[in-house]
């Protein structure tokens, strides 16, 4: 069963390019039901009008273990708003070193 914030990240994904094996391996899903979710999506035109949730699909893909910085790629979100998400929700995702602070370890 696909719940409600990988269904968001499926279609955000799809619509973002991503092939539908690399969404199913990422989500941790079987195929079949990654396209079905897809196909349905382009079937039925009231589904058309399903607005993605990028917070649910951020979450969802951080969730399944995928680094910040590639899911601002494949969301083609800027990485600051995708950690931004993460950050506030709660949850893991490391910035890179280069966004950390320069401030010293320790003060002398």
């Amino acid at each position: 069963m696909v719940n409600d914030a990988q269904r968001s990240a499926i279609l955000a994904l799809s619509q973002a390019g991503v092939k539908t094996s690399v969404i199913a391996a990422q989500l941790f899903l079987n195929y079949h039901t990654v396209y079905g979710i897809i196909r349905r999506s382009k079937l039925h035109p009231s589904l058309d009008e399903i607005e993605i949730d990028t917070t649910a699909a951020v979450l969802a893909l951080d969730r399944a273990g995928i680094k910040c910085i590639d899911i601002a790629g494949q969301l083609k979100l800027n990485y600051h708003t995708v950690y931004g998400i993460i950050r506030r929700s709660g949850t893991g995702c490391n910035p890179p070193s280069s966004v950390k602070s320069d401030a010293p370890l320790s003060s002398p």
